[in-house]
């Protein structure tokens, strides 16, 4: 017989399917978060200006500052 089903943990198959699923879906949140300035971070993050490439660190709820360098022209991602 090629495959045993009377031995196949249910439990454990559906467990492994949900945690691959989140963490998927978190990752996949995470990266499309938007970080404009004057907004409030919705994650904790480090991010980069893509013009000048310089880096600050937000917190959860912080309000996103203007690049010192690229002022109202600034466009964060994440590192």
């Amino acid at each position: 017989m090629l495959f045993d089903f009377a031995n196949v943990n249910f439990m454990k198959l559906l467990l492994t399917y949900l945690i691959l699923c989140s963490v998927t879906t978190y990752t996949a949140t995470a990266l499309k978060a938007e970080f404009q300035i004057g907004t409030k971070s919705s994650v904790e993050a480090d991010l980069e200006c893509t013009a000048c490439k310089a880096h600050i660190h937000v917190l959860k709820g912080q309000v996103i500052p203007e690049c010192l360098a690229c002022g109202i022209n600034t466009h964060w991602k994440l590192e």
